[in-house]
């Protein structure tokens, strides 16, 4: 299991807002890199980084 992983179950199972914290800065620049490369245009690229950051906090206790 990467650290990542771990994170994102210590946020989910236990609500600790410090490793969301830590998660979020890991994910952040990869995740904006990706996004933006698939969609080429910056404005896009940033909602849909945060409507992707919105659906893992509300939905986080969906995954497995």
């Amino acid at each position: 299991m990467t650290a990542e992983n771990e994170l994102f179950l210590d946020f989910c199972r236990n609500g600790n807002q410090r490793s969301f914290e830590e998660l979020f800065n890991r994910i952040k620049p990869w995740l904006s890199k990706m996004i933006f490369k698939i969609v080429g245009d910056t404005d896009v690229a940033y909602d849909l980084q945060q409507e992707t950051w919105i659906k893992l906090i509300t939905r986080c206790r969906d995954f497995d």
